[in-house]
């Protein structure tokens, strides 16, 4: 499965490998927004690096995700950043973001872990 998550806490970290099918990532998405350490503290952290789906994806496709995921979200104020490759994911990312965005939502890009994690840790001192 080129979609794999994980629990740090209060961080839930996506990792993409290769292409990634919209209905494995969605099925992916679900599964962890609906585990038990899924909640409103929950800080998401995409890894993207390795990924080779946006890139292929049309606007309205990223439209389609962005939506979906929004309303599998919709009931947590969460943080959410994302690690990107290069300009275009940076972009797209950005993007598929405006598509999903709530009120309350916050969203960063970051182009190195160590940034991303930087991001994270300032969240979890506010606590």
């Amino acid at each position: 499965m080129p979609v794999h998550y994980r629990f740090e806490g209060r961080l839930l970290k996506f990792e993409a490998k290769g292409k990634t099918g919209n209905d494995e990532l969605m099925t992916t998405i679900a599964e962890a927004t609906s585990a038990s350490d899924y909640n409103e503290d929950t800080i998401v952290l995409w890894d993207l690096r390795q990924s080779e789906t946006l890139s292929d994806m049309s606007a309205t496709q990223i439209r389609i995700v962005g939506e979906d995921i929004a309303r599998m979200v919709r009931n947590y104020p969460n943080h959410a950043a994302a690690i990107v490759p290069n300009d275009l994911y940076y972009g797209l990312m950005r993007m598929l973001a405006s598509y999903s965005e709530k009120e309350k939502d916050v969203a960063r890009f970051f182009r190195s872990e160590e940034e991303a994690m930087a991001w994270v840790a300032s969240l979890l001192e506010q606590e």
